[in-house]
Parts: C-alpha cells; sequence; structure tokens
C-alpha cells in the first residue's frame, strides 16, 4: 500500500514540525486537491484525473539534517526557476507516508515530451538539479511517465 501526504507552499511561514518548508493539508481526499499558483500560493481544485498528459516525477529522500536548509532552497531558488517556464506544471510535491521506496516525489505535468526534454537541457533546471542531489537529497531518481488512459474511471465515488 502506498499513502501519500499532499502538502502546500508554506510562503513566509516558519514551523520546525513541518517537512521541508511545505505544510501538510490533510491525507489527500478524493474531490480535493492542492497545487501552487505561479506565485507559490497553495490554490484548492476539485481533483481530476489527468488524461493526455506527461509527468517527469522526481523521487528522493532527505540528507538527515537538512529540512530547513532544503526547504529554503525549494522555496527560494528551486520553485521560482520552474514557474519562470511556461511549458510545465507544477503539479505537486508528496511526502510517502507508508509504503514505496522513496520519502519525496515530485510531480511535474506536461502537455509535450518534448517540453519534458526542454526542461532536462534547461542549464539552470541542469545547476539547480545538480545542487538538489549532492546537498539536500540521496537516493534520487526520476521517471517519465505517459497516461495510457488504459484504466477505468472509478464508479463507485466520483473525483
Amino acid at each position: 500500500m502506498l499513502f501519500l501526504w499532499h502538502y502546500r507552499l508554506g510562503i513566509g511561514k516558519s514551523d520546525p514540525q513541518c517537512l521541508c518548508g511545505f505544510y501538510p493539508l490533510e491525507p489527500l481526499k478524493i474531490g480535493s486537491n492542492c497545487q501552487t499558483s505561479a506565485k507559490g500560493n497553495a490554490k484548492q481544485k476539485p481533483y481530476a484525473i489527468q488524461k493526455g498528459v506527461w509527468k517527469f516525477n522526481q523521487y528522493f529522500d532527505l540528507r538527515p539534517g537538512m529540512k530547513k536548509a532544503y526547504a529554503a532552497f525549494i522555496l527560494n531558488e528551486h520553485l521560482p526557476m520552474l514557474q519562470r517556464l511556461d511549458y510545465m506544471e507544477v503539479t505537486g510535491g508528496w511526502n510517502v507516508v507508508i509504503g514505496g521506496v522513496s520519502e519525496i516525489i515530485a510531480e511535474l505535468t506536461f502537455k509535450d515530451p518534448v517540453d519534458i526534454g526542454r526542461l532536462l537541457n534547461n542549464e539552470d533546471f541542469r545547476k539547480l538539479n545538480l545542487k538538489l542531489k549532492t546537498q539536500y537529497v540521496t537516493n534520487y531518481t526520476s521517471r517519465i511517465l505517459r497516461c495510457t488512459e488504459r484504466f477505468d474511471e472509478p464508479k463507485w465515488f466520483r473525483l
């Protein structure tokens, strides 16, 4: 079983109990989704299964004692750089609570797979991703995902 906890950005807030500068909403519920806007603040949107999109997901664990430094890096450098790119959406950040192999999942959404290549070739992204991997996290992996659309949508509840 994989249990995910979805986080929203806590801009201008400080809570030492909070993971990585993200403030917990609640366990992801069907019918709610929290996404960041271009200004970095969270907004509630109805949760919908995304079809016809591509995902670039990053999976990693935080280095011990790096929560505050990681939070500052994400809020002050990494997210602002990603939000300047007009060909992708920062979909969400997830903390895996039970199951899985990584502590954190970062999810980016693209309409075109060519744009994932643009991101991976972007010099700013490459520099910040190298900094992420060498200073703040361990066990880093990434995946490019495409919805096969070969699944039945849930029939016993509404999203």
